[in-house]
């Protein structure tokens, strides 16, 4: 099993990459918890296997490495990389495993001894909002907000918007107005802007990057905006979110 650590040197990386490829050509199943997916993709393991990702990660990962086959999904058991979208997510894998590798009986032994009576499948989603749903909002405000959030690097017209889920501008903003108490155009910004925070926080994308991958003309359009979101500039919000952790000593 792999759990991976935000900020590994390059020297312990190369070294742990080495490790794992080794493992791997030797018949080893690879269990990649988190972060840990992000390493494999480095190490260009993972090309051919459907990965599960922890959300925050999945906007970096689709941005480096486009081709890769990635989802939302609480973990994903086949083959012989194995990927949990979280920490809480590992439980539930282990327990699919003992229950396809040893039977049922086993499995629900150890779901008890964790009291966890409810192991979920592999599918089930990472965030509260796709289980629950969008409550009372309307079927035509839940398609815009999805709209918004698959099109952020080349963001569409509020117009666009609301000819794709069928009903005019000014419906779409009354209908933002009365669940969301903000305009189409405040909501679209937010989005980009939350994007844009997972960005700095998960990749190595440099703030310029950022910005255009979030639908921005210009850094300065961006950092005008995530100061005035977030009360910090992108580039101290990065540092302060490096500075809270330490790197990690790796002995393979």
């Amino acid at each position: 099993m792999l759990a991976s650590s935000y900020d590994i040197p390059a020297a312990h990386k190369k070294r742990l990459i080495a490790a794992v490829r080794q493992h791997f050509h030797r018949g080893a199943c690879i269990w990649a918890v988190e972060s840990a997916t992000l390493l494999l993709a480095e190490a260009n393991m993972v090309r051919g296997h459907r990965l599960a990702v922890h959300w925050e990660f999945l906007p970096y990962i689709q941005e480096k490495w486009p081709d890769l086959d990635v989802c939302k999904d609480l973990y994903q058991p086949e083959g012989r990389i194995v990927t949990s979208g979280g920490m809480t997510a590992s439980l539930d894998m282990t327990l699919h495993y003992l229950a396809s590798q040893f039977g049922q009986k086993l499995a629900r032994d150890v779901a008890e001894e964790f009291a966890y009576p409810s192991p979920r499948p592999p599918d089930s989603p990472q965030q509260l909002k796709e289980l629950s749903g969008d409550w009372n909002k309307p079927s035509t405000l839940v398609k815009a907000l999805a709209a918004m959030e698959e099109n952020i690097e080349t963001p569409l017209t509020i117009e666009d918007v609301a000819r794709m889920v069928g009903i005019s501008t000014r419906h779409l903003e009354n209908q933002m107005q009365r669940h969301l108490r903000e305009t189409p155009q405040q909501r679209y910004r937010l989005i980009r802007l939350r994007r844009g925070r997972e960005l700095l926080l998960h990749s190595q994308l440099s703030i310029t990057e950022v910005a255009l991958a979030t639908g921005f003309a210009s850094v300065s359009t961006f950092s005008h905006s995530f100061r005035q979101s977030l009360g910090v500039s992108p580039r101290t919000y990065r540092e302060r979110f490096l500075n809270a952790f330490e790197s990690p000593y790796i002995r393979v």
